[in-house]
């Protein structure tokens, strides 16, 4: 089976010479239009966390940080609120705009964008899928999608971490202060697993400390108890972070399965939302921007 930076290149290689569907945004949503879903184009020329930049985990709390303070001073008129993204695709726009939405009514401000939703856009994603997204210092994600993700991501570590302390006191009383020590290690472990590169950058113990304390400790043969879930939705290998309309038309994040794209039954155009005609489109050039739009049609 083919890896994952495989699909990725053989995918970006059939994008080049896709045709192209100009289409006027306003049509976006019309009963007929084909199945289209739009995600960020850099991570066909990467690994799935992209290129990884050490310091962007500061970036990402330094925005946090003045999006918090923006917010304190001036409410719903921060100027971050009005950062969108770098796409024509209504849909894309629709979901940003719901970020801002669902953060002013967190803060408890009245929702800037008429007609759309303010429930948290980002909450069926998984920890994996939060962590790239809050991470993400190349300003495909706006500050209030950034917001969300780390503060979605907050939430179920703290309630990660408190059943862990309620378990590791157990363990330490019975097992002593190592053992103890060595459940925090395992549970570090599977958290690291959830996180992208970037995220992992910000913790001082590498995956490889992690791994040597772990079998360390097993080396004794002092038994551990079964560590308790991670409140996450399952990652899903090979597939990418897509904007799209679910059945009940609403806009939604999806999983753009990168097997299925790669499949001969797939047929695939770019989407241009921008030329006016056929002959307007370049597929090169489509291909270099942050977001890029594909009308699909997969025979099943």
């Amino acid at each position: 089976m083919a890896g994952i930076a495989q699909l990725s290149q053989t995918l970006y290689d059939r994008l080049l010479n896709a045709p192209i569907r100009p289409l006027a945004p306003e049509y976006r949503a019309a009963p007929d239009t084909p199945l289209i879903l739009t995600f960020e184009s850099r991570t066909l020329r990467a690994d799935s966390d992209g290129p990884c930049n050490q310091q962007s985990w500061r970036h990402s709390l330094i925005d946090d940080h003045l999006f918090l303070r923006q917010m304190t001073i001036t409410g719903g008129d921060a100027p971050m609120l009005a950062s969108m993204p770098d796409s024509d695709d209504p849909v894309r726009l629709a979901l940003a705009r719901q970020a801002v939405n669902h953060v002013l009514s967190a803060h408890d401000l009245t929702p800037i964008h008429a007609a759309v939703d303010a429930a948290d856009p980002l909450a069926h994603l998984s920890r994996g899928a939060l962590s790239r997204l809050a991470y993400n210092a190349t300003g495909a994600f706006t500050p209030a999608e950034r917001w969300i993700a780390l503060r979605n991501i907050r939430q179920r570590d703290f309630a990660y971490w408190n059943r862990i302390s309620d378990l590791a006191q157990s363990v330490e009383h019975l097992l002593g202060l190592k053992a103890g020590k060595a459940l925090y290690d395992k549970a570090w472990l599977r958290l690291y697993g959830y996180m992208c590169e970037a995220e992992r950058a910000a913790y001082y113990q590498s995956l490889e400390d992690l791994r040597s304390h772990i079998d360390q400790f097993d080396a004794s043969g002092v038994p551990l108890p079964v560590l308790p879930d991670y409140p996450t939705e399952r990652d899903i290998p090979g597939s990418l972070l897509a904007a799209g309309i679910n059945a009940k038309g609403h806009a939604i994040w999806q999983r753009l399965d990168l097997y299925r794209l790669t499949a001969q039954g797939c047929r695939i155009e770019l989407v241009d939302f921008a030329a006016a005609g056929p002959s307007h489109g370049d597929a090169e050039h489509l291909t270099t921007r942050q977001w890029l739009s594909l009308s699909l049609c997969i025979s099943s």
